[in-house]
């Protein structure tokens, strides 16, 4: 195996900071639509797995705590976060 491949462990990470940083208008809204026009068979291919990838990156965005995330220095979580608590149901 080659030791420089980019899989799964390192992507999805990196996809949700994108997604969270984007805040992209409506994304759940355009995720369903995307998934509702999208054939069984195009769900196995790269376009079905990029799909699978943002659903994930949405679900984090939604239900991350700070008791979920390890090494934050104090004040980190209200720094990055703005508060308290994330209120991704309304940014996503």
């Amino acid at each position: 195996q080659n030791g420089d491949a980019f899989g799964a462990d390192e992507s999805l990470p990196l996809f949700i900071l994108v997604v969270v940083k984007a805040n992209p208008l409506m994304f759940h809204s355009v995720l369903a639509y995307v998934e509702r026009f999208t054939t069984r068979e195009a769900r196995l291919t790269e376009r079905g797995y990029a799909l699978t990838q943002a659903w994930a990156a949405a679900s984090f965005a939604e239900a991350v705590r700070r008791e979920d995330l390890v090494g934050l220095e104090p004040g980190e979580w209200e720094r990055r976060m703005g508060g308290d608590a994330p209120d991704a149901e309304d940014e996503l």
